[in-house]
């Protein structure tokens, strides 16, 4: 079930675009396709760098976990998992998903 829950949230996620500059040697820089290379300037020394720009997911969107009624403890444990895979804005709303529509608040929800 946890695999499924991760499959589930990873749909819903938006991606975000994520930039990484590691330093290598003007050899290996010459190397680097134009896209891939970056040179900036540091106390009036020349600096190489190659550039890796990745698609992620972005594990800061906010996340909102509810069972099916009041008494059901899994979303207690989906948002206990979810925080211990690296995401940082879960959060569990104990009144169940009766109390989630009826409080007005949108629901999305993944195609099979």
């Amino acid at each position: 079930a946890k695999a499924d829950l991760l499959g589930q949230v990873n749909k819903l996620l938006p991606s975000k675009k994520v930039t990484t500059l590691k330093k290598v040697s003007k050899a290996a820089y010459s190397k680097l396709a134009k896209k891939n290379r970056v040179v900036k300037t540091v106390k009036g020394k020349k600096v190489y760098y190659k550039k890796t720009v990745k698609t992620v997911k972005d594990k800061g969107y906010k996340i909102v976990v509810y069972c099916g009624h009041v008494g059901c403890g899994r979303s207690h444990v989906a948002a206990k998992y979810l925080v211990q895979k690296g995401f940082t804005n879960v959060y569990r709303y104990g009144g169940g998903i009766s109390a989630w529509v009826d409080a007005g608040y949108p629901v999305e929800s993944v195609q099979a």
